[in-house]
């Protein structure tokens, strides 16, 4: 996940880089273009200057940014696989629209695509109950027995933060982190963030309503 996350960052600030060298370049070429008296080599120059310093680096922010979104959808779909077979897991293989929607801040509609994409990816079945409600059921075979006894540990991620709510989400996790405040607005500086690792369920549901409970959008993901 920290790899994840270290790329994405690296890629948001290499397309920030180069949308500022390509953009001033290609402002700079042009204003340099209108002028009358140019003479006929230095326009070739310009020309030059204008291909390789302002459209070649507004390309590759362009390749960078379609590459981003490949990246940032990888984790997405990452963190939704695992917190639906963490669900299945700790409920024996049943699992509802709503609960799913609540763990993983999807809304109603996506939580009900993605798990009816899961249903037919693994040959679901389906109980209604006599309100109308659905639940899917996953046949999970000996796996729940195979994991007796094996501990499960979990991560802490923060999604989002409004602007609005930093201050008081960078005190929340400051507290729970025990980082300098330094270190927590670094940490809190961009997101996904990830928090702590290696936590038992109630802890990391501990963080996320403490930090939920101050604005932020937080996930808990398996080690």
């Amino acid at each position: 996940m920290l790899s994840m996350l270290s790329r994405l960052r690296i890629q948001q600030l290499a397309i920030a880089l180069l949308l500022t060298l390509g953009l001033t370049s290609t402002v700079l070429s042009l204003q340099r273009w209108r002028e009358p008296n140019l003479p006929p080599a230095e326009r070739q120059e310009l020309l030059a200057a204008f291909l390789l310093l302002g459209m070649a680096p507004l390309a590759g922010a362009a390749w960078l940014g379609r590459s981003l979104q490949q990246t940032a959808q990888t984790a997405q779909d990452r963190r939704l696989r695992s917190i639906f077979f963490e669900s299945l897991r700790l409920s024996q293989g049943r699992v509802n629209v709503l609960t799913f929607s609540m763990q993983s801040h999807l809304s109603g509609s996506d939580a009900k695509a993605y798990l009816s994409d899961r249903a037919r990816e693994f040959n679901a079945t389906f109980d209604v109950d006599d309100s109308g409600g659905l639940t899917y059921c996953f046949d999970l075979g000996d796996y729940p027995a195979a994991l007796s006894g094996v501990e499960v540990t979990y991560s802490v991620l923060i999604m989002a933060i409004p602007d609005i709510h930093r201050r008081q989400v960078i005190r929340v996790l400051q507290k729970l982190t025990g980082l300098s405040w330094s270190d927590v607005k670094a940490l809190a500086k961009e997101t996904p963030a990830l928090v702590k690792t290696k936590l038992s369920l109630p802890l990391a549901q501990e963080f996320r309503s403490r930090l939920e409970a101050v604005g932020a959008t937080v996930s808990i993901v398996v080690d």
